[in-house]
């Protein structure tokens, strides 16, 4: 999990990585990390919903996408 002082820096920083390159989805899935670690829950649900719905997302991504979402719904991060 994400951990740091400056979430909201990284959030930022995140948000114009994925804007530069969009193809990299590690950025969206360390992207929903840190919206998690802020306690943003929907943002962090719609980060994760392409790496659970699309079909070309790295297999390992995805499986990680799979349980950060099921930690995001039944509350506990």
């Amino acid at each position: 999990m994400v951990q740091g002082d400056n979430l909201p820096a990284a959030e930022q920083q995140l948000q114009m990585a994925i804007a530069l390159e969009p193809e990299n989805q590690s950025y969206q899935f360390t992207l929903a990390q840190v919206q998690l670690s802020q306690l943003e829950l929907d943002a962090a649900r719609r980060t994760l919903q392409p790496l659970l719905l699309l079909p070309n997302v790295d297999p390992k991504l995805k499986a990680s996408a799979q349980t950060l979402s099921q930690q995001i719904n039944s509350g506990s991060n």
